[in-house]
């Protein structure tokens, strides 16, 4: 949902990379973090718009595109490619494997927890510097447009 910061983020950022790389978003949906939003947004993708790659704000509403996209007799990669974010345990035994961005929740819980104490005990030393950079780990579900 849009009225979440991490989807507000997500977004920035999706348009930050299509703008810097002059690419075309078709069409965007709003989700709720769940698979059925994400099957939902799927079965109403414009596909005859020359889509070649969805992105999809988290992994569970990825496998709701993959099963949208299977029930339309679209093949991931080969005719269109899906990518997620978060990493769930699950991504990589989704069929296919979903590609995804790993993002380090860990580092950044203990940067939020360290500032916190922090700020209740000013002289306190701090414990964390930061968190790892997003990783992309590349699965089955992309490929180079065809």
């Amino acid at each position: 949902p849009l009225s979440w910061v991490p989807a507000q983020q997500r977004a920035q950022q999706f348009h930050a990379v299509v703008d810097e790389r002059q690419l075309v978003s078709v069409a965007e949906f709003e989700g709720d973090w769940s698979s059925r939003s994400g099957y939902e947004a799927g079965l109403q993708m414009p596909l005859d718009q020359g889509i070649t790659a969805i992105v999809v704000a988290n992994d569970q509403m990825a496998l709701g595109v993959l099963k949208a996209l299977k029930q339309r007799d679209l093949r991931v990669p080969q005719d269109i490619s899906v990518i997620g974010f978060d990493d769930i345990a699950e991504a990589g035994y989704f069929e296919p494997a979903l590609t995804t961005i790993s993002n380090d929740f860990e580092g950044q819980g203990r940067m939020a927890m360290d500032a916190l104490l922090t700020s209740i005990d000013p002289l306190r030393p701090r414990q964390v510097e930061s968190s790892r950079d997003p990783v992309l780990i590349v699965r089955e579900s992309t490929s180079a447009p065809a």
